[in-house]
């Protein structure tokens, strides 16, 4: 896929979920009682851990795949973050969120910023040219 196709691809997504996102704050109930919600919740912690297990085995066994895994982490730590916090019912359940949150976005930033150092940047132009003139022996 050319990146011109992926970005108007993006494009018209994101203008689809905004309508969405407007339509979803002006529909949805503030309460609702979910089916399978353990699973749902016990599902996604499964997901969290699994994510977890594999990043400290990129870090460890695969430094390459190491900047990849660290940020599906880090995404998943602050989606869990989120929804424990806007979940939460009572207090005792609040005050546990944000105890949970006060570990978890800490160590998503950290991931953040492992993903963001070990990612390839693109090559500039200029520096595109330098290493063809390096590669052709000129």
């Amino acid at each position: 896929m050319s990146t011109g196709v992926l970005v108007r691809s993006l494009a018209v997504g994101a203008t689809g979920l905004v309508g969405w996102t407007v339509a979803l704050a002006v529909r949805l109930p503030t309460r609702y009682t979910a089916g399978h919600w353990n699973v749902a919740w016990v599902g996604f912690d499964v997901i969290l851990l699994a994510s977890v297990i594999v990043t400290a085995w990129a870090a460890a066994r695969r430094p390459h795949l190491a900047p990849n895994a660290a940020l599906v982490t880090a995404v998943l730590l602050v989606c869990d973050a989120w929804f424990d916090i806007t979940t939460a019912s009572g207090t005792a359940d609040t005050a546990l969120s944000l105890l949970c949150a006060a570990v978890e976005l800490p160590v998503a930033v950290a991931l953040f910023r492992v993903a963001h150092r070990g990612l390839p940047r693109p090559v500039r132009v200029r520096d595109q040219r330098v290493l063809e003139e390096l590669s052709s022996g000129r």
